[in-house]
């Protein structure tokens, strides 16, 4: 694992790319921490699920996450694991779907992630919360142009400041 800039320069030079950068476990971690967790990235385009209930499975690096269009027409995305167990609640691709049901204890989630129904829900016992077990979502979603983005990053500029000068720009008539 690089340890400094000179190592990281051995590895990465202008007209070649050490194999090591391509199978080494602790710089691909890196890379998962450092560019898919600490900044935006690009999930899919609205219209990709343009009716109510469209979903789609995503990936913010090694993470699966849903994008479901939901009854409000926003774009709603989570994670693709269960609040209780971290079963996969949707195991399609895509589709049409009002909720996910965990195959685990029947869990079910509405298609912006929301716990709506827990069966024999008085066997989890008094001091059962169900309020806070609503399907966990990325710290940050955004739109552009209708390319979807999100980071797990709650400290993350806006993703206008993160597109930046690559953000189209309106050209006007003289």
């Amino acid at each position: 694992m690089p340890s400094n800039d000179n190592d990281w320069e051995r590895l990465v030079q202008a007209d070649r790319v050490h194999r090591n950068v391509y199978i080494e476990p602790a710089i691909f971690s890196l890379e998962m921490d450092r560019v898919f967790a600490g900044s935006w990235v690009y999930l899919l385009h609205e219209s990709e699920i343009p009716t109510t209930n469209d979903f789609r499975q995503v990936w913010l690096g090694t993470r699966e996450l849903v994008a479901a269009r939901g009854e409000d027409g926003g774009i709603h995305v989570f994670f693709n694991r269960c609040s209780h167990r971290g079963a996969t609640v949707c195991r399609e691709h895509q589709g049409n779907a009002s909720h996910f049901t965990c195959p685990y204890h029947g869990w079910r989630f509405d298609n912006r992630g929301q716990l709506f129904a827990i069966p024999a829900r008085n066997a989890y016992g008094p001091v059962f919360k169900s309020r806070d077990m609503h399907l966990a979502r990325p710290a940050q979603v955004a739109s552009y142009n209708g390319f979807v983005f999100a980071t797990l990053n709650p400290d993350a500029s806006p993703l206008a400041d993160h597109l930046g000068s690559s953000q189209k720009t309106e050209n006007k008539a003289r």
